[in-house]
């Protein structure tokens, strides 16, 4: 990765350009919050202070570019956000830590070719040069970009269609989207099955269902497609297994490795 303009190219929004920008002021800071320690205890060694800014600024902007917009596994959302919480904290000591093994790692190696300074000097004081709160900090502001790229890619999601073409046999029948109760699959079609009649459509359950809001359908089996609003009861079986009671009066079999989906 190389610094300068490209780094802040206009390919970059605005956040993401705070950010990086925020991410070199913090490296700056651990840079000479390290300088300070270093004059305090007579150990100064300019090679270390420069080569751990560097390294430091590549680790955590190179984070930034690419995790940004890309972090999945650092988005928070509502519905599981203690869990979401609780793995972000994991990565984001697990990410502090590599980076200073990384950094330990480079600069012992580097001084012990170049023999200009001490190698190290303690964990403690490398915690201090490679400032341990402002990497945590760092972590932070790639926390809150995912966060905010996150929010507003749901913009430009589009929405779910209201209706759907359904070509039953040699009929094209435009259905509403509220009034499919539960879909099948059989063989090489599917029956979809609606308030009114029973569609069999020479299609795949998986593109059906592609078409169709997650938070609405809901699949219960590998071969069935339920809508979340005809759901009235639920009935466990000592397997795992268990038994959907439809409002219309059908029963439907689900499978236990989708039973987690189905109770959210």
């Amino acid at each position: 990765m190389t610094f300068g303009f490209s780094t802040l190219s206009l390919k970059m929004s605005l956040p993401e350009r705070l950010v990086v920008l925020a991410l070199l002021v913090t490296a700056l800071f651990s840079t000479l919050s390290g300088w300070l320690f270093q004059v305090y205890t007579d150990t100064i060694c300019h090679q270390k202070l420069l080569l751990t800014f560097l390294l430091s600024t590549l680790f955590w902007v190179g984070l930034a570019r690419h995790v940004g917009r890309r972090g999945d596994l650092l988005q928070v959302k509502k519905k599981s956000l203690v869990k979401d919480i609780s793995r972000s904290t994991g990565i984001g000591i697990g990410l502090v830590a590599l980076n200073q093994v990384l950094i330990i790692a480079s600069a012992g190696l580097f001084f012990k070719l170049a023999y200009n300074c001490e190698v190290l000097g303690g964990w403690s004081q490398e915690l201090i040069v490679n400032n341990l709160t402002a990497n945590a900090f760092s972590f932070g502001l790639i926390f809150a970009l995912v966060q905010w790229n996150a929010f507003n890619r749901k913009d430009e999601i589009k929405p779910f269609p209201q209706s759907i073409w359904i070509k039953d046999y040699s009929e094209q029948t435009r259905l509403p989207v509220s009034e499919i109760v539960w879909v099948q699959t059989d063989n090489n079609c599917i029956h979809v099955h609606s308030t009114q009649r029973k569609f069999v459509v020479y299609r795949s359950l998986k593109s059906l269902e592609a078409e169709l809001d997650p938070s609405q359908f809901v699949r219960v089996h590998r071969s069935k497609l339920v809508n979340r609003e005809f759901i009235a009861k639920l009935k466990a079986f000592p397997s795992g297994d268990g038994e959907i009671q439809l409002s219309n009066g059908q029963s439907l079999r689900y499978s236990r490795t989708f039973k987690g989906a189905l109770l959210l």
